[in-house]
């Protein structure tokens, strides 16, 4: 199973070899990852790829503003970002979508802003799709739309109300995407 991981904890400058970006625009400002000011949607995306076509992108929205960005991940092989999931806020609400041929299509909703330190995940194990927020999950769907990918990265418009923190893009087991810890009674006591 493939992990990767980056703190963006380093002088102010380029992303780095670890990550793909096609536009040129994503910089280090402050030991966290900007999307630049030059306005539009861009993308940034680890330049490895996970092991499996069942994997997760989770980042923390250090500053946000009413504007597109989230992550993705079972994304396409290469530098752009033509198929996947992605999960993103708009300013209003989270929303879901399968891309497919640079088409996005919304498959599920929750209503709310992000705001400032919001932790943003989504996983693609098999058919189910998930969006969380701050590890809970607010939005899972059945879709088949998108059936490979190792792809993970961000999402965003190009602007300065926007920056990123401490990314996780990682392969998942089928059963790690939807247990959730359980209890001490769950298990029995061994005191």
């Amino acid at each position: 199973m493939t992990t990767f991981g980056d703190d963006f904890n380093r002088a102010n400058g380029a992303p780095g070899a670890n990550w793909t970006d096609p536009t040129g625009l994503w910089t280090i400002v402050s030991q966290q990852l900007s999307s630049g000011t030059a306005g539009g949607t861009i993308i940034i995306r680890a330049t490895g790829a996970m092991s499996t076509s069942d994997n997760s992108a989770q980042v923390t929205i250090a500053a946000t503003g009413a504007v597109s960005h989230g992550v993705f991940c079972r994304a396409n092989p290469g530098s752009g970002f033509t198929s996947g999931y992605l999960w993103r806020n708009d300013g209003t609400s989270w929303n879901l979508f399968s891309n497919v041929g640079g088409s996005f299509t919304s498959i599920g909703s929750f209503s709310g802003a992000a705001v400032a330190n919001d932790i943003a995940k989504i996983t693609a194990v098999g058919s189910t799709i998930t969006g969380h927020v701050n590890g809970v999950a607010r939005v899972t769907v059945t879709n088949t739309a998108v059936t490979t990918g190792t792809g993970v990265g961000i999402r965003a418009e190009s602007t300065n109300l926007l920056r990123f923190d401490d990314f996780t893009g990682a392969d998942v087991s089928a059963g790690s995407a939807t247990k959730t810890p359980g209890t001490l009674s769950q298990y029995g006591s061994y005191f």
